[in-house]
């Protein structure tokens, strides 16, 4: 008896270990659930022209997409934000741009860079983007998007990491140019993720990772140093940045709601955050957390019904493999929508309604980083991604 009690006592903390920590993470990173079914992806049409294009902006009053996009080989040799730093394997000069899409249509155009220095654009590197629209004319655009350049001695990339920076551009609905402002950088912008842009000089971003480059990031699956929400203000010369939010784990999307709302998504937990905008310091205050099934990338809200579109990944290791083989192999795409309970569950607690409403096991739509929607359709493309691809959704 004395040894069934003893094997009992080391049984306890292991199996408490297993249920607490190592199947709720094993569901996250969808170890063992076999093919994702397909939902919404008969639909389809494909834009092979456009290829690793990490995030879009959609203008819903034109019907047409921003997207900056990087060639896949490019992608291949450098992402700061999963570790490839082989930055002497990119071009001398950047082959990165911005498309615009058209809806209606299903065409693209290149948007011309106009004005910006020449180093700062043979060295784009694009990853997110955001718009503000200015409220007294619609038409005008002030474009955000960060870029990770490499170091100046791009030999030293691997101990160093990515010079990122903001560039701020400025255009009108239907030109065929940008417009270069201004390139914003701070101690403060170390692994800048997703943005929001909240003025015509103003945005917050997010931070991935705590670091640049650190041994530790390479068990960034089973764990992930917190980070950080960033506001910057650039309207002066020397930019003003604030930690808005701290302890913030694995933050990567990040998304403007209505009103003083924030959302941030997690490629580290499955829940996205919701912040609350103080107007005077432009920090964060923590609101609630909405629990989701899956890792997330980018988040956008549907500007008309105030849903939160989340691109996620129910399969982390085949994205791994994904990223690792330069986005020759595929991986599963699903997409969850969250809105405010109004059924029966409301009454009983139930703040959020979470329905997945894509669904794809990577033949159509391969690791998939955006999921931007437009009146019945969501836009899908990857940050490795060989193509865009917009489906049309049943409610």
């Amino acid at each position: 008896m004395p040894s069934l009690k003893l094997l009992g006592i080391f049984l306890i903390p292991i199996l408490g270990l297993l249920t607490q920590v190592i199947l709720p993470r094993a569901n996250l990173l969808g170890v063992g659930q076999g093919e994702v079914t397909g939902s919404n992806n008969g639909k389809c049409v494909s834009v092979p022209e456009l290829q690793g294009c990490e995030d879009a902006w959609i203008s819903p009053e034109h019907g047409v997409a921003y997207l900056p996009c990087t060639p896949l080989s490019s992608r291949a040799a450098w992402l700061p934000a999963i570790l490839h730093l082989n930055a002497s394997a990119l071009p001398p000069s950047s082959g990165d741009y911005i498309a615009v899409y058209d809806f209606s249509t299903h065409t693209h155009h290149r948007l011309q860079l106009v004005g910006m220095p020449k180093e700062a654009e043979e060295n784009l590197n694009l990853h997110a983007i955001d718009v503000y629209q200015s409220p007294s004319d619609r038409e005008r655009l002030t474009v955000f998007i960060n870029s990770h350049r490499p170091p100046v001695d791009r030999t030293t990339a691997k101990e160093v990491g990515a010079n990122s920076v903001v560039e701020i551009f400025e255009t009108r609905m239907g030109s065929k140019e940008l417009n270069w402002v201004k390139t914003v950088q701070h101690p403060l912008m170390r692994t800048p993720n997703n943005l929001v842009a909240m003025g015509e000089r103003s945005f917050y971003f997010s931070n991935d990772h705590r670091r640049k480059v650190h041994w530790s990031r390479s068990f960034q699956l089973l764990y992930s140093e917190p980070s950080d929400l960033i506001y910057c203000d650039a309207s002066t010369t020397s930019p003003h940045c604030i930690v808005a939010a701290e302890d913030v784990h694995h933050p990567n999307g990040i998304a403007r709601g209505p009103k003083d709302l924030l959302y941030s998504a997690s490629t580290g937990e499955g829940k996205i955050s919701v912040w609350e905008i103080q107007s005077g310091d432009h920090s964060l205050l923590p609101l609630d957390s909405i629990a989701i099934p899956r890792l997330s990338d980018n988040l956008h809200v549907d500007p008309t019904s105030g849903a939160i579109l989340i691109a996620t990944f129910p399969r982390v290791f085949e994205l791994v493999s994904h990223f690792k083989a330069g986005g020759k192999t595929t991986s599963p795409t699903e997409v969850y929508r969250i809105t405010n309970d109004t059924s029966e569950g409301q009454y009983y607690g139930n703040k959020y309604k979470i329905d997945r409403v894509f669904g794809d096991n990577g033949q159509i739509v391969s690791g998939a980083t955006t999921a931007a929607p437009y009146k019945n359709q969501l836009l899908l493309t990857g940050v490795m991604s060989d193509k865009v691809v917009v489906c049309e959704i049943d409610e």
